[in-house]
């Protein structure tokens, strides 16, 4: 069904000022209704034998008029102020409407003049009222877009719709993150001033990172129960170091600091730690490992994205063909290295949480990244 918008019909007060400014308001009208605006003005709607102050009072008052065009210049404001002849009576009927209704935005000023101490030449009523600057042809032009979405309730910037609550807020225990913030500015201070300390700042970030990261790590046997929805809530958590280290890795990789890309493998390998059973732990599950391996996998794939988004082409190519060193308690098969394919992550506890059986193509963990992406 088509639906059928309202015309917009504005109703123009003005003061007499000679012909001058008859011919202004004709020009106005004509442009008004070849933007589909119908007008309300004296010069052709009120006839000999017609009640001016009637005629006025129901402009002013009608609800089918959508909006009251104040042309606003001194003569009009002097005649408003004073109650002095036409304008007075009108602006009496028009103040009145603006005191009793605060809240419209149905009386819309068009200030055509402004006086010698560059304030708007606006009548008392008005003076707190926001105005369309007309004082110049060039302002006219400027601002008859702006009237235009204004009369026919199209404005230009539309606010944005409230959306759902994040993620984050829903995740139970929020460790506080302030110690990686505050080291990670630290780091940058001392990276754009090119202190010489600044390998001290950046061990210092990356230990703040790893550190958080570590407290995470399932070391007894859970009971939650809805496991799967804690590794989902401490992947959520995890999101606050990935980001630090992606933001990290952005900033130095623009740099051209030697001991960079030793850092940054270092990084990579301290990811597979993370991903692992901490040394301590004796009695476990590898589900218990689920929510770090899933952080250092997108962490691995972020972390890469940054160092082709800033060129760093002979770097990834360097971390795609390093061997890493794999953790102690992840040794296998008495394999001491592994490729970049060991951050890879597949998670069956996590099929049935994320993907249903109708959805049964779709992978569980790219359904667990999308959280941290939205």
């Amino acid at each position: 069904m088509e639906i059928i918008e309202k015309q917009p019909k504005v109703f123009i007060s003005y003061s007499w000022d000679g012909q001058a400014r008859q011919d202004q308001i004709i020009e106005l009208v004509q442009r008004l209704a070849a933007d589909g605006v119908d007008t309300i003005v004296d010069i052709y709607d009120l006839k000999e034998g017609d009640d001016k102050n009637h005629f006025m009072e129901k402009m002013v008052t009608d609800e089918t008029v959508s909006h009251v065009l104040i042309i606003c210049d001194k003569k009009y404001s002097e005649k408003a102020n004073k109650r002095k002849s036409g304008v007075g009576t009108e602006s009496q009927i028009i103040s009145q409407e603006v005191y009793n209704r605060v809240s419209q935005s149905k009386f819309i000023p068009l200030v055509y003049e402004f006086n010698d101490d560059t304030e708007a030449c606006t009548p008392v009523f008005f003076k707190s009222r926001i105005y369309i600057d007309f004082s110049s042809p060039e302002k006219e032009n400027e601002n008859w877009e702006r009237l235009i979405r204004l009369l026919h309730g199209k404005p230009e910037l539309i606010k944005p719709e409230v959306s759902k609550r994040p993620s984050y807020l829903d995740v139970k225990q929020t460790k506080n993150t302030y110690e990686m913030d505050s080291k990670f500015r630290v780091f940058k201070n001392a990276l754009l001033s090119e202190k010489i300390t600044t390998s001290l700042y950046r061990d210092d970030l990356l230990d703040s990172c790893f550190n958080f990261a570590d407290s995470l790590r399932v070391r007894s046997a859970s009971n939650e129960a809805d496991f799967p929805q804690k590794v989902i809530d401490d992947f959520k958590q995890l999101v606050n170091v990935r980001n630090i280290l992606v933001d990290w890795c952005l900033l130095e990789s623009r740099f051209e600091k030697p001991d960079f890309s030793e850092s940054l493998l270092n990084v990579l390998k301290r990811l597979l730690e993370m991903a692992s059973r901490p040394i301590e732990v004796d009695s476990w599950s590898e589900d218990d490992f689920h929510a770090h391996k899933a952080f250092a996998y997108e962490t691995f794939l972020y972390i890469l994205a940054a160092l082709i988004k800033n060129e760093k082409f002979l770097l990834a190519n360097e971390v795609l063909k390093t061997h890493y060193e794999l953790p102690e308690t992840s040794l296998s098969n008495d394999y001491q290295f592994c490729s970049f394919d060991e951050f890879y992550f597949h998670s069956d506890l996590l099929q049935s949480k994320l993907s249903p059986p109708k959805m049964i193509l779709n992978s569980a963990v790219a359904e667990l990244l999308k959280i941290n992406a939205e």
